[in-house]
């Protein structure tokens, strides 16, 4: 198992300039460090994200490494008639976020990593939390086991 720390990666957000990079290192022009992230991305057999909830969503720079691995030619590629198809290895994904406080009908950081995984082709997903960390009154320390255990019955499952 590899962990990545996409905090430790010094990762910039993407402009045109390397987006032009990128496309040139798809077809074998020029360093190929750039998409770097994106394949060992797509030859992963699992993705595990944990991430915190922050405002609604995860820390940017979560969006900011999907930028890097969602490479045409890498981990999708467009079919003739122009519907992507996912090029990535993994099947399964898991999504793990932990919240202050509940985060209800307002799941938008899962549902964008559900859309970008899928888009690449990883469409059996799941999404574990631990919330409600922060109200008075809750017991933290038995929400992050009850989380633990949650995940475990679904390490078993998948």
């Amino acid at each position: 198992m590899e962990e990545i720390r996409i905090g430790e990666l010094d990762l910039a957000p993407f402009c045109g300039e390397m987006i032009d990079l990128r496309d040139k290192a798809v077809l074998g022009i020029g360093d190929k460090k750039i998409i770097a992230q994106a394949e060992k991305f797509a030859k992963a057999d699992t993705i595990i994200v944990a991430a915190p909830y922050w405002d609604m969503s995860f820390p940017s720079i979560l969006r900011v490494y999907t930028e890097h691995i969602c490479v045409c030619g890498v981990t999708f590629v467009y079919e003739p008639d122009g519907t992507p198809k996912g090029l990535c290895r993994a099947k399964k994904a898991v999504y793990i976020t932990t919240a202050g406080g509940f985060i209800n009908d307002k799941n938008y950081g899962y549902d964008y990593i559900k859309g970008i995984f899928e888009f690449m082709g990883i469409c059996d997903t799941h999404f574990l939390r631990a919330e409600g960390l922060d109200i008075d009154g809750n017991d933290p320390m038995q929400i992050l086991e009850n989380a633990k255990r949650n995940a475990a019955m679904l390490a078993e499952k998948i």
